[in-house]
């Protein structure tokens, strides 16, 4: 039987079951297109980005008592998980104010419309430990900000991403674009040489040091 989670938050716990799952599908492009004038064809710009899309879940509610614990679960942005892809989760928001009610008394059943990211990520953390230069590799098929740990002073380069720190001990969290020291902020104690911070791609990603004795990468993998 299918099932889903939204915010840690199991559909069994309500009594939910899953009429139909969301088809498994890639991102959507971000392509602009463009007329051209005096001519039958269009210019295709690709941005290099992918967009957020749209899943919907088709639900029938069992359970007439726990409608309004429902209602205040089905709402806001969180986490996504589905029984048919266990492994990952998607950053998505409820899109729609379903009546739920309403539903109930006609044929029990409902959409809940998710927006979500394009990239899902994986719901096990890992770690590597980069002591001197050296390779790792990264599943999945799309780039991922880590959470670097940096003991030492000098600098690190990770596929070519130079930083140059200059307190050892530093955090460098690459997705929410902070660096702290034991929860203050050391941003002075950090510069990135090519302005962003540091990803890791699917595949080899090749780490250097330079001074720095050690780094502890904790990332998660991502799909499109």
């Amino acid at each position: 039987m299918e099932w889903f989670k939204f915010n840690d938050v199991h559909s069994d716990d309500f009594g939910i079951v899953v009429k139909e799952m969301p088809p498994i599908t890639i991102a959507p492009r971000d392509i602009e297109s463009i007329k051209v004038t005096g001519s039958d064809r269009q210019l295709h710009i690709d941005k290099g980005s992918y967009s957020a899309y749209e899943m919907t879940i088709s639900i029938i509610l069992m359970d007439s008592t726990k409608l309004d614990q429902i209602k205040k679960t089905y709402q806001g942005t969180g986490k996504l998980i589905l029984s048919t892809l266990p492994d990952r989760y998607f950053n998505a928001t409820i899109m729609n104010q379903v009546d739920f009610s309403k539903y109930y008394s006609v044929l029990r059943e409902a959409p809940l419309q998710f927006e979500v990211d394009p990239i899902s990520f994986s719901n096990q953390k890992k770690t590597f430990v980069a002591e001197s230069n050296t390779e790792v590799i990264v599943g999945g098929t799309a780039h991922t900000f880590p959470i670097i740990k940096v003991t030492g002073t000098g600098s690190f380069a990770i596929n070519h991403n130079s930083v140059i720190v200059t307190e050892s001990g530093v955090t460098i969290d690459c997705k929410n674009m902070t660096v702290t020291n034991n929860g203050i902020n050391k941003a002075d104690k950090v510069e990135l040489v090519n302005m962003d911070f540091p990803s890791l791609n699917p595949g080899q990603n090749t780490i250097t040091l330079t001074g720095i004795t050690k780094l502890e990468i904790e990332y998660e993998e991502g799909w499109l």
